[in-house]
């Protein structure tokens, strides 16, 4: 089942079942929540938008300019996928950066946020040897 799918049962569970106000919020919130998912895990072509920059000093002493960076993405150029930072200042073109290489930005076609780190549980008793 895809995450469309899921929605659009969802959504049919709520119309064709009275549910009480803490099972609709329930539901809703599911709804909310595939959308969310769904919409993490698309590709965002260069063509439509770049990564949100944030906004950064650099000051080495002698040296102060301002540039712009984002968090961390995944990159698709037409032949990888890598993970990288899109930078932007006066001084330099557009580009993204790895940890081995510079990416001029027309090369990269598409990026997506990184997914959420994965994160033990405490209550999982599972013997860890085995996993």
């Amino acid at each position: 089942m895809t995450v469309s799918e899921l929605i659009n049962q969802l959504k049919r569970l709520l119309v064709d079942h009275d549910f009480n106000a803490g099972e609709t919020r329930a539901i809703k919130a599911a709804i909310e929540a595939a959308h969310k998912s769904e919409k993490d895990a698309q590709w965002i072509p260069t063509s439509e938008r770049n990564p949100e920059l944030i906004k950064k000093l650099y000051a080495d002493g002698e040296v102060t300019f301002t540039y712009y960076q984002s968090d961390r993405v995944l990159l698709q150029t037409k032949s990888e996928i890598l993970i990288g930072t899109y930078y932007k200042d006066a001084a330099v073109s557009p580009h993204y950066e790895t940890d081995d290489s510079y990416i001029i930005a027309s090369r990269v076609i598409a990026w997506r946020p990184l997914p959420e780190e994965y994160k033990e549980h405490k209550d999982d008793h599972r013997d860890k040897r085995h996993i």
